[in-house]
């Protein structure tokens, strides 16, 4: 549930719609995703190669330009496997489906649970560790 609601507000959910407004609202999250990345790291990498001299104060600079960089990588790989994650969200809708014993039904929230646990503290581990540095 916390994957679905974070890849929603950036627009990297699998959505099979074919719903006209929801795909142009789709591609407008993402084109703001895209918009944000690139006016955060063009003008630090500009900044790194033609404004600066000092080369600690650009060492300083390349740390949060990397990470920049780095997430809107991310966030491209996310959008190009779009589909392989459609296809993994509809099987595991498929097994919830298919499921007939209680005992199974146990294991798979069991494992949801640690799931969702996991994606929190690595969420809260990776913000908290820009947070960190910037301060």
């Amino acid at each position: 549930q916390l994957n679905r609601w974070f890849l929603k507000s950036i627009g990297a959910w699998p959505e099979s719609t074919n719903s006209m407004i929801k795909n142009i609202l789709i591609k407008i999250l993402q084109l703001t995703c895209h918009s944000l990345i690139a006016f955060t790291v063009i003008p630090s990498i500009l900044y790194i190669l033609f404004e600066e001299k000092d080369i600690r104060l650009k060492l300083k600079a390349i740390g949060p330009t990397s990470h920049c960089l780095m997430g809107g990588i991310n966030y491209c790989s996310l959008l190009h496997h779009n589909d392989r994650i459609r296809k993994s969200v509809e099987h595991m809708e498929s097994d919830w489906r298919m499921m007939k014993k209680k005992q199974d039904r146990e294991v798979m929230l069991k494992n949801a649970r640690v799931g969702r646990v996991i994606a929190g503290i690595c969420a809260l581990i990776m913000q908290g560790g820009v947070l960190c540095y910037n301060i």
